[in-house]
């Protein structure tokens, strides 16, 4: 095994119309983790408005 050190700073946004924000947090360079619970947010279409967010920040998105 080779020795390593990890930083790895992360930033949660979480809550009520905290979508909005993504745009002012994430840069272009950076790399976006969605997590989420029972499915509501699937259900709902939560992730497919945060995935269309970051489509328009990011050209490289991989699903």
């Amino acid at each position: 095994m080779f020795n390593f050190d990890l930083c790895n700073p992360t930033h949660i946004i979480f809550g009520k119309d905290r979508l909005d924000s993504l745009d002012n947090v994430i840069s272009k360079e950076a790399s976006a983790l969605i997590t989420y619970g029972g499915g509501s947010a699937k259900r709902g279409g939560l992730i497919d408005r945060i995935k269309a967010v970051l489509k328009e920040k990011f050209t490289n998105l991989e699903e």
